[in-house]
């Protein structure tokens, strides 16, 4: 029944990512989520059960046999015209597709190193709502406001996700990583 669906806060910490690779160049990018800590707080046999029924809601995206529920994971994997392959991906609920964007856009077209990339500071647009994980000088938040946009200062590193990537250069052959200290991540190579 429509009316039984509770709608929970778009803001989920109980997300996680991981990205393995090996020197072949064989990539597995991982999201995995309870939804809410701990999920519907029942636990079977070693693993607590997710509460993924909360991301429907009343219309269009109801509970229907067979229907999945809406997601914003995006577990990536890319391969750059042969030289080099990636497995990326990130926690942050909703968020998560600006997340990536924001670090992929930077690591492609700015020949930053990766961690860098990860490192940097992010903001989120949410409706008229602007994010930003540093306060913007003066004259920026003044111009945001001027077109419209309530520009928000959220010290709250979860909230700007935390992006594990991998990368593969296959001439150097040698795996580079980054590790977004926001969720304390962090990557390893042999």
């Amino acid at each position: 029944k429509k009316e039984n669906i509770v709608p929970l806060e778009e803001e989920h910490e109980s997300t996680t990512h991981f990205v393995v690779m090996d020197k072949y160049g064989t990539v597995v990018s991982v999201t995995n989520t309870l939804s809410n800590f701990f999920g519907t707080g029942a636990y079977m046999e070693g693993f607590f059960l997710n509460n993924q029924l909360a991301n429907f809601s009343n219309s269009p995206n109801q509970r229907e046999p067979g229907k999945r529920s809406r997601t914003f994971m995006a577990p990536t994997i890319l391969e750059k015209k042969g030289t080099e392959i990636m497995g990326i991906g990130s926690p942050g609920g909703n968020r998560i597709p600006q997340i990536l964007t924001l670090v992929l856009d930077k690591y492609f077209h700015s020949n930053s190193a990766l961690q860098d990339t990860v490192d940097e500071s992010r903001f989120i647009f949410e409706k008229d709502y602007l994010y930003t994980e540093n306060v913007l000088p003066f004259n920026v938040q003044k111009n945001l406001k001027e077109d419209g946009y309530n520009v928000i200062y959220k010290d709250s590193p979860v909230f700007y996700g935390g992006v594990q990537a991998l990368v593969r250069d296959e001439k150097m052959n040698k795996i580079n990583g980054a590790g977004d200290g926001r969720r304390n991540g962090s990557w390893k190579s042999n």
